[in-house]
């Protein structure tokens, strides 16, 4: 994608967590999931990638480093309140902004691509992305015209009786042009159920001011619903796991319990390598050709080379060489190096 910069709201503390810990901090496979969102926001091009902090910021800049560039947002005065925030910075860009939030690990990149590339080819000022949901609680309602244009996104707490029947809600990923939306939102108000700036408002603001908004529907609802809870952590955690273990599966490894093996994104198997129950293979860990792998290992940030097998041991930042065999019961410590054909 050309001339997109992406900014993503991870302000705020998520209370349902019950945690001292930022929401967007907490962890999937291994990783936090606002990692997740960067790494999606960076595969389609987004150049520079902006993170708004608010509640424990200096935590989300330790955990994600100096590569992005951080926006504070002191006061949580709503979504709208947080691309206000961000204002200074958006002023010294052009082209189109994308809009995401932290806490939504399961959005693919073909997704994100799709959707910026059909703002662009429609010559649209804005897109927004929607989806179907059973029980729309909770959600911003998606309004059309009779055309099927979106004319506004009404949230739940101001909806009247009959938008709250609509079932289309709005997912929270926006895609704008940069120009167009600073001047929208100096017209935005906390005038509202809830006091808040709402970015949601600049929908309204652009078809006033004759401005062209398209929606684009996806019907992967759960991609975009992010977890607000430690059971829907879990649950999106269960999620991601079985994707990844799909896909390991169908390039030739075998993977004997998927319900029961947790691999991080990042991971590299070789084919023909089996992975047994109760293995965990976490950060940049890479398994060679023909391996036995597990049952109840960890492996984090390691190199494994072809033929070896580890069973019931854990390995951190070690590199094995072809042929190794470790276990049972054994501990390879960070910075171990093992010669072909070694047993530990």
């Amino acid at each position: 994608m050309t001339g997109l910069a992406t900014i993503i709201l991870a302000a705020g503390q998520g209370t349902r967590m019950r945690s001292i810990y930022p929401k967007v901090l907490h962890s999937l496979l291994g990783r936090p999931m606002l990692k997740y969102v960067t790494d999606a926001a960076e595969n389609i091009g987004s150049d520079p990638v902006m993170v708004v902090i608010g509640f424990e910021g200096e935590q989300v800049i330790q955990t994600m480093g100096p590569k992005y560039q951080y926006i504070w947002q002191h006061q949580q005065r709503g979504t709208g309140h947080a691309i206000i925030s961000a204002q200074e910075a958006l002023s010294k860009l052009s082209g189109d902004l994308l809009v995401l939030y932290g806490d939504t690990p399961l959005l693919r990149v073909e997704t994100l691509a799709e959707f910026v590339a059909l703002k662009q080819n429609n010559q649209a000022n804005a897109s927004v992305l929607t989806t179907t949901v059973a029980n729309p609680s909770g959600y911003g309602r998606i309004i059309r015209d009779s055309n099927g244009s979106i004319i506004d996104i009404v949230e739940d707490k101001d909806a009247s009786p009959t938008e709250k029947e609509i079932q289309e809600v709005n997912t929270g990923v926006y895609c704008f042009t940069i120009a167009d939306l600073l001047r929208a939102i100096t017209e935005l108000s906390p005038k509202n159920a809830q006091g808040e700036y709402y970015l949601t408002d600049v929908v309204k603001i652009f078809n006033q001011q004759g401005l062209k908004v398209i929606g684009v529907k996806t019907d992967a609802a759960e991609e975009v619903m992010g977890p607000n809870d430690r059971c829907q952590l879990a649950h999106t955690e269960n999620i991601l796991k079985h994707s990844i273990n799909a896909r390991l599966m169908h390039q030739g490894v075998t993977i004997q319990d998927p319900d029961f093996t947790y691999i991080g994104p990042e991971v590299e198997v070789g084919s023909d390598t089996i992975i047994l129950p109760g293995t965990f293979l976490l950060g940049r860990t890479i398994i060679g050709k023909n391996c036995i792998i597990g049952p109840h290992s960890q492996i984090v940030d390691s190199v494994v080379a072809d033929d070896s097998s580890i069973q019931f041991s854990q390995v951190i930042e070690a590199n094995l060489r072809q042929g190794n065999i470790v276990g049972p019961f054994s501990s390879i410590r960070p910075g171990t190096v093992y010669d072909a054909g070694a047993k530990r």
